[in-house]
């Protein structure tokens, strides 16, 4: 495809399931649709950033419309292959182009910028910014499905990284949801209800699947391929074209939508981040910590311990004792250098600093959700079972398990302590604080957009005043402070420690710039509780 004023971004490519060719071709009225008369999908808004204003790649979807020399969208690009076929893209981001299915997948492909105004005419046809010169990488098939038989295919180009300018600027995605259509401004197009767009036509029985999946306009004049929303100055990818006529009375343009799919798009490129939407938190569980945990008379942090293997000491790590005979850890510190669990004797234990003797092993249970063959952090915490009972004293005594609510919003701003080690015998305390989801993903979008999970994790740190954890040992407890009972009380587990600008994210790195990601034990208390065998 090529050519036309009003071509904005790549054309879908509708395609049938097997199951479906049996009956393609039936027509019937529209009125006959399994799904008419029914309510609208809904299509809920995903979660790039929970700002209105700031969707995807920052600073997308400007165009300065009152600069003579900027008369068409920055955000157009050109994809032309070795044999001259090209085709209308659209730019997410410096490293991003989104096109359309059919096109050829070839990373030979050359990049243009500029409005197509004369598809016959190669000198004017790439008009406004030219031939660029970054080339394609990586070329990525997304699919989406609409309903039982339409899927909404798109191809993601991963680009050498371009240079911004007035003239090349990134669009947009968008990120409301789809239930104040009838209110949004389309840029260039006026809404429609989906019912006028088909009530007319005869259509195949496959288009059912399409309403309630797909945005209505009318509009007069140059075929419109692609629509954004329009807020505020700014400019958002929405739909992709699926058909438009003209009945003799009105032109009517259907568009696919492709909020739906806005985060399978998001996941195909290496330089857009979202962050997942909070789900409910867990019922709160019902349960005693240890008695008399949580007091400490003694030694700053009688409930921290060290673990080490018994074939190198020098290789330790911490836990936090929560009875007489458990301590909670991160599970991937209990993983060996060949990718195996570590079995329970190749661990010994050493509670407190005092020169205590080393406790031996029983049990580890690691978290069922846990896999280290997945290269991620998910339900990374693990129970460490010791073969006998301790003698408690005031150097050492378990810390008591979180039972308060279990809402992050409830502790959002609260200040915790995280102790750690760079030798087992010398331990420091950090303050931190514990932020927001928010603030934890724009802190650093990219890194925290593949490792936070909301209930199942937050952040911890004081990057303003870059007072941050500094991971000595790896799986240091995140205790907070309760004023009425005079007690501790563990709200998480240091898994990881953003190091993105030194040591890539190591666990044992240290960035107070950057935040601490923490497991959180309100997540785990009932799987706890039920493999700790004196709670």
């Amino acid at each position: 495809m090529g050519g036309g004023k009003w071509i904005w971004i790549a054309a879908v490519l509708c395609t049938l399931s097997a199951s479906a060719q049996s009956w393609r071709d039936k027509e019937l009225n529209f009125t006959e649709c399994w799904n008419y008369g029914k309510n609208k999908s809904v299509f809920e808004a995903p979660v790039f950033s929970l700002a209105e204003d700031n969707l995807s790649f920052d600073g997308c979807g400007t165009w300065n419309r009152s600069d003579g020399n900027n008369k068409t969208t920055p955000w157009t690009v050109f994809l032309v292959d070795p044999e001259g076929s090209y085709q209308e893209s659209v730019l997410l981001s410096d490293q991003t182009i989104i096109s359309e299915a059919g096109f050829n997948k070839r990373k030979d492909s050359k990049i243009f910028g500029g409005a197509c105004v004369n598809q016959t005419d190669t000198a004017t046809c790439f008009e406004g910014r030219g031939l660029l010169s970054q080339k394609v990488l990586e070329v990525t098939k997304v699919e989406g499905k609409h309903g039982r038989f339409f899927t909404t295919t798109v191809l993601i180009w991963r680009i050498e990284k371009v240079q911004f300018s007035p003239t090349l600027q990134p669009v947009c995605l968008w990120n409301g949801d789809n239930q104040n259509d009838e209110h949004e401004i389309f840029y260039d197009n006026l809404f429609a209800p989906e019912a006028k767009c088909y009530s007319y036509r005869t259509i195949q029985e496959r288009e059912c699947d399409l309403y309630g999946n797909s945005i209505c306009t009318g509009r007069e004049g140059n075929q419109l391929e692609y629509l954004y929303n329009e807020r505020d100055g700014r400019f958002f990818l929405r739909a992709i074209w699926y058909f438009s006529e003209h009945n003799g009375k009105r032109f009517v343009l259907v568009l696919t939508d492709l909020l739906p799919f806005m985060s399978q798009i998001v996941a195909a490129t290496v330089d857009l981040a979202w962050v997942p939407k909070t789900p409910e938190s867990k019922t709160k569980t019902n349960f005693q910590s240890f008695p008399g945990c949580g007091f400490a008379t003694g030694p700053a942090s009688p409930w921290h311990a060290t673990l080490t293997l018994q074939t190198d000491p020098k290789y330790f790590w911490a836990a936090t004792f929560i009875s007489k005979r458990a301590l909670v850890t991160a599970a991937h510190l209990l993983i060996g250098k060949d990718g195996k669990p570590l079995k329970a004797n190749d661990v010994v234990v050493k509670l407190g600093t005092q020169n205590s003797s080393q406790l031996q092993v029983s049990k580890i249970v690691l978290h069922p959700g846990y896999n280290v063959s997945r290269g991620d952090l998910r339900d990374d915490v693990a129970i460490v079972i010791l073969s006998t009972e301790v003698q408690l004293s005031d150097e050492v005594r378990p810390i008591c398990l979180w039972n308060d609510v279990y809402q992050l919003d409830k502790i959002v701003n609260r200040t915790g302590s995280v102790w750690s080690s760079s030798k087992p015998e010398v331990l420091q305390e950090t303050r931190v604080q514990v932020v927001s989801h928010q603030e934890c993903f724009n802190n650093d979008r990219s890194f925290f957009s593949t490792h936070l999970r909301p209930t199942e994790n937050f952040c911890v740190g004081f990057p303003t005043n870059q007072s941050g954890v500094c991971v000595g040992e790896g799986g240091e407890g995140f205790s907070l402070y309760d004023e009425i009972s005079k007690r501790n009380f563990l709200r998480g587990v240091a898994i990881l420690v953003n190091d993105s600008e030194g040591s890539k994210g190591d666990v044992r790195g240290c960035n107070p710039k950057r935040y601490t990601l923490v497991a959180d034990v309100t997540n785990y208390i009932a799987w706890i509780v039920d493999n700790t065998p004196d709670i």
